[in-house]
């Protein structure tokens, strides 16, 4: 088996895990509503559907995190 690597040089930093300004304050979100009844959502549409029949109520002050695989799409554009 072979195994390479490079060493790159004046690779930019990354950002900060957390940022320390303009952060939301900390009971953000503090109104508002979601509200997904029935959803189904495709990739594409000759794709199967990858959402079923969702439904959600998310309330003003809730958090919500969004889980899945790496690539997976959590992100949305």
């Amino acid at each position: 088996m072979l195994i390479e690597f490079f060493i790159v040089k004046d690779l930019p930093e990354e950002a900060a895990a957390k940022l320390e300004t303009g952060r939301p304050p900390n009971n953000w979100p503090c109104s508002g509503q979601i509200v997904m009844e029935n959803v189904q959502l495709r990739y594409r549409p000759d794709l199967p559907l990858v959402l079923h029949g969702v439904t959600a109520n998310i309330k003003g002050g809730e958090k919500v995190g969004v889980i899945g695989r790496t690539g997976a799409g959590k992100q949305g554009s």
